[in-house]
């Protein structure tokens, strides 16, 4: 049995505790809670779209991953969550894909979040209501895009409406690109 330690609590036994123990020594509050995110945004989408389970796995693998080293692995997890797409509903007009993406968009949000700062260091406010507003800009074009493909008649698309696509992607852009004073 653990001996209490200096709260008087006994501390956690096994791999769970060792990790709990230390993840407050690594990560502030805030990172902790983005990268928590960025996991359980992947995964439910996952487990929302009837992902089977050893797809499921490796994603739950690739976005621990992701988390842990939010710098090297979003394409990672773009790539696994596409195929959990893939083998799971295709139909482009199904809820599922649009909770896929939006998933995404929530996912490389928070690992951008995650990486704009050293592990242990608060994020600041305006950073993370600025990419946040960006991310709910990205996912309101993302179901824009999602509903006109559900709406339109299935067949060849009109030339007017990949102009118009065109035009929302450019002016989008733009819209990201732009530095505020």
């Amino acid at each position: 049995m653990n001996a209490p330690n200096r709260s008087g609590r006994r501390p956690r036994s096994g791999p769970l505790g060792w990790l709990l123990a230390r993840v407050p020594r690594v990560l502030s509050p805030s990172q902790l809670v983005v990268r928590a995110i960025s996991v359980l945004a992947l995964l439910g989408a996952a487990l929302a779209a009837g992902t089977f389970p050893l797809l499921l796995a490796v994603l739950a693998v690739v976005a621990l991953w992701t988390a842990l080293a939010p710098e090297e692995g979003c394409l990672l997890s773009l790539a696994v969550l596409v195929l959990a797409w893939f083998f799971g509903h295709r139909d482009v007009s199904s809820w599922t894909t649009l909770l896929m993406a939006v998933a995404l968009v929530t996912n490389h949000t928070c690992l951008v979040l995650a990486s704009s700062a050293p592990a242990r260091a608060r994020l600041p406010w305006p950073v993370v209501r600025g990419a946040a507003l960006r991310g709910l800009a990205v996912a309101g074009a993302t179901t824009a895009v999602w509903a006109g493909l559900v709406v339109l008649p299935r067949g060849p698309v009109p030339p007017a409406v990949v102009v118009s696509a065109l035009a929302l992607l450019a002016a989008g852009a733009w819209l990201a690109g732009r530095q505020t004073g």
